[in-house]
């Protein structure tokens, strides 16, 4: 991906006068990063494989969601058809803590935090070198700076 921005406009110079000089490069540089990391996890085999037992696991409960997101994009889309009806309101908010509790117990079951733990730590390994670690501490010390100003 090309970012491109302008560093006479006004949200660059706000950035860099309160975080620090180098804060925009560093932030899409990291933000990059991150994204590499994601990309990797998500093909991980263990990844995988945890999210096909999650999916397993939620079906045996009544859901048919193949991914993650599914249930927000469920919800979501329902909490079109309320109207704004309070009662409604309510009752999808039910379904929403049903759906919670039932996919916290899913993704204990089959130990998926875990997993997208050792996958995520396996990809930075694999991703970050001596040049992108000095940046995130580099970035890390900007931000704590100007939380504490």
């Amino acid at each position: 991906m090309v970012l491109t921005y302008r560093p006479d406009g006004c949200a660059y110079q706000g950035r860099e006068a309160a975080y620090g000089p180098g804060w925009n490069r560093l932030e899409n540089e990291l933000e990059g990063l991150q994204a590499a990391v994601m990309d990797q996890v998500e093909k991980d085999g263990r990844y995988i494989n945890a999210l096909a037992k999650w999916s397993s696991c939620m079906r045996k409960s009544g859901y048919l969601y193949d991914d993650l997101q599914a249930p927000r994009q469920e919800l979501a889309r329902d909490i079109k058809s309320t109207g704004g009806s309070n009662r409604a309101l309510r009752s999808l908010g039910r379904k929403e803590l049903r759906i919670a509790s039932d996919d916290y117990v899913c993704e204990c079951r089959v130990r998926l935090h875990e997993t997208v733990y050792e996958a995520q730590r396996d990809a930075e390994k694999s991703t970050l070198n001596d040049s992108t670690r000095a940046d995130l501490r580099r970035y890390q010390t900007l931000k704590r700076k100007a939380l504490g100003r």
